[in-house]
């Protein structure tokens, strides 16, 4: 129906002058055309003028019901032009009229009754139009001037507020931010594990239940991480606002940026999670309502669906209950297609737990519905954005959701009031028998630092303090990351708000010295039975050796890395040796290995240079150089350098203003 109407001008003059006579003559007889010129006229004689005034526009109006006088309006409210999925699933389709000369004469003789959409058609007040491969209904503008003047069709929400609920799950921003924390903790230390496409493993759920003090018969279902909705949500959000990240072994660790949240105020820690969950890959269809889709869906925008919600949650009374039937009527009135913006509820190929189809308009209170629903009372309630209201159906066995509520915190997150005020944080509690008190209105900042340098032995931050307690190993632990130990001391007294104990600084003191004194490394030995055979070599002008450390007057011992070199360059020299190395197939080629230490080097700047997270340590930096001679480390250097600088270069090209800036 679409592409052979491709061509209708959108004056109805012009449309007039390619109808058939016989379609001219139906028109005529629709509008009543003989009632409002003389009664002799002929079909072929009816140009625009015995349409377009006013006499006759009023009796074809006449003659419309109520439903399809609706369904003209509806289309005036939008300009005279809407998209067709909008009207039709409104006030039904066009039957089809594929190579029919005259369409209303063929559409007038069917017996079974026509939608309002095909009356309008059939009248001539409406046109169909495909526009850039979208269909559309449109009314000609030159008819549009003698039609009634309709207000632009209104897309704000009347919401008023109703009655509190019987029951009250209220927003809990104090358990949000102790379980982020919980998880920047054990992500710190290495025990969130994520499965590939299936979230954190059911060792990493188990773990983080033990730490917020969920039984463990309660996981007896849980194999999955997204069989646990709320830690499916935590994980989704903390992610895509970038306070965690999935390492190269695979394990979520916590970010620079995480840090910087932690210091932050509650009204900024909850935006950034607000905006990560609109970013987030969370889906409360699935995760919450069961509901799948079970096809192809790249117009799928969660995205943009969530930023229309909180722009459609924005015009609810704040501090005031509003009843859910009354918001969904609303946003269904005035904003249906949030989800779908192309109209198309036919194409997701959706289904229910039970595997019932609920594509179509008709099930836009199922769909749609439920997602506000989910999106709102469960998402932006765990959130703090929202209370939600429930009351128990008939025979009190359930609980369904009748109101929600905006929070203070929620509301100023919206823009509809001014930032709270920051509550007052209890102070952690350093004693002489070093142990540290953690009260439960600890500062975030304070809590996860104190679990990077002491290890925690008793107590809950949901009910209780928590007790941790500073040990040798967990100094030794700390120091290993590269904290320095008057660095913790400084924080402790800063945090506590008073000077440590003089036993307990002392010791803190003493347990970083005696850190490193011990190291096991691997290394090769070179032996001689005779140590003028060592001297020799040592100042045999043909041999450069690598660094080397004399054991003994008849052994000397190298980096392994080194050994292969050496060996080949006392052969070449003349030097004969006793025993060869083992072939080392882990090690790889010279070459490799040469230019893997060049791409280890090359990207740890790149990532330094633009403030990325990398898991590239210093470390495993001198691990990864023992393995290649000095010669290997020099030529990586170099190709690295090389590299780095014709990246800046291409850099500087495309981006001259930042030119010198770096990458």
């Amino acid at each position: 129906m679409g592409q052979r109407n491709a061509t209708i001008n959108l004056t109805f003059q012009e449309w007039l002058q390619h109808c058939t006579t016989v379609e001219r003559e139906t028109l005529a007889s629709l509008w009543g055309i003989g009632q409002c010129q003389s009664a002799d006229a002929q079909p072929d004689e009816l140009d625009a003028s015995a349409f377009l005034n006013h006499c006759a526009v009023q009796r074809a109006l006449a003659q419309l019901d109520a439903v399809t006088y609706a369904a003209l309006e509806r289309v005036l409210a939008e300009g005279g032009r809407i998209r067709a999925d909008l009207l039709e699933r409104e006030f039904g389709a066009i039957r089809d009229y594929t190579g029919v000369i005259s369409p209303r004469t063929y559409l007038l003789s069917h017996r079974s009754e026509p939608s309002s959409t095909e009356r309008l058609f059939v009248m001539g007040l409406l046109h169909p139009l495909v526009y850039d491969s979208q269909r559309e209904y449109v009314i000609p503008a030159d008819l549009q001037a003698f039609l009634p003047s309709v207000s632009p069709r209104e897309h704000t929400l009347h919401l008023e507020a109703t009655a509190s609920p019987q029951t009250v799950a209220a927003a809990d921003v104090a358990r949000l931010e102790r379980d982020s924390v919980d998880m920047l903790i054990l992500a710190q230390a290495g025990e969130l594990e994520c499965i590939s496409n299936r979230g954190l493993s059911k060792a990493s759920l188990v773990r983080l239940a033990r730490r917020w003090g969920v039984d463990r018969s309660h996981l007896r279902d849980v194999v999955y991480e997204r069989h646990w909705a709320y830690l499916h949500f935590l994980r989704s959000i903390l992610q895509s606002a970038r306070l965690l990240r999935i390492a190269a072994d695979q394990r979520l660790r916590p970010t620079g940026a995480a840090v910087e949240w932690l210091r932050a105020s509650r009204y900024e820690r909850q935006r950034r999670l607000v905006e990560g969950w609109v970013r987030s890959d969370w889906d409360e269809l699935d995760a919450i309502q069961g509901i799948r889709i079970t096809r192809p869906t790249p117009e799928r925008d969660l995205e943009r669906t969530r930023r229309t919600i909180l722009a459609l949650l924005s015009q609810a009374p704040p501090k005031e209950w509003v009843a859910w039937s009354e918001f969904l009527d609303e946003v269904q009135r005035a904003s249906p297609d949030f989800a779908r913006p192309n109209g198309r509820y036919d194409a997701w190929g959706l289904a229910d737990h039970r595997g019932r189809s609920l594509d179509g308009f008709e099930h836009w209170r199922d769909v749609e519905g439920s997602q506000l629903i989910a999106s709102i009372g469960v998402s932006l309630r765990w959130l703090g954005l929202i209370d939600h209201g429930l009351a128990s159906d008939p025979a009190g066995e359930r609980k369904h959701p009748v109101a929600f509520r905006i929070t203070p915190l929620g509301a100023a997150l919206l823009d509809l009031a001014s930032q709270p005020e920051e509550e007052a944080w209890e102070a952690p509690v350093v004693q002489g028998t070093f142990e540290v008190i953690v009260p439960p209105r600890a500062r975030l900042f304070d809590r996860f630092q104190i679990s990077r340098i002491a290890t925690k032995v008793a107590g809950d931050a949901r009910d209780d303090a928590e007790i941790y307690r500073l040990t040798a190993a967990s100094i030794h632990v700390a120091l290993e990351r590269g904290i320095e130990i008057e660095a913790v001391i400084a924080f402790l007294e800063r945090a506590g708000g008073v000077e440590l104990p003089p036993n307990v600084a002392y010791n803190l003191r003493s347990w970083a010295s005696q850190y490193g004194r011990l190291r096991l490394r691997q290394a090769a030995v070179l032996q001689s039975d005779d140590p003028l055979l060592l001297t020799q070599i040592k100042h045999d002008r043909q041999l450069r050796l690598p660094p080397v450390e004399a054991l003994n007057d008849t052994t000397w011992m190298l980096d392994s890395g080194d050994a292969r070199s050496l060996a080949a360059a006392l052969g070449k020299a003349g030097y004969s040796l006793a025993t060869t190395l083992a072939a080392d197939e882990a090690a790889g080629k010279r070459h490799d290995l040469t230019v893997l230490a060049a791409a280890l080097q090359f990207y740890t700047r790149a990532c330094d240079q633009l403030h990325i997270e990398n898991d590239v340590s210093a470390a495993m930096l001198r691990r990864f150089e023992r393995l290649i001679d000095e010669r290997q480390r020099e030529n990586a250097a170099r190709i690295a350098d090389e590299a780095f600088a014709r990246l800046q270069e291409a850099l500087e090209q495309q981006l001259p203003s930042h030119s010198g800036n770096g990458v």
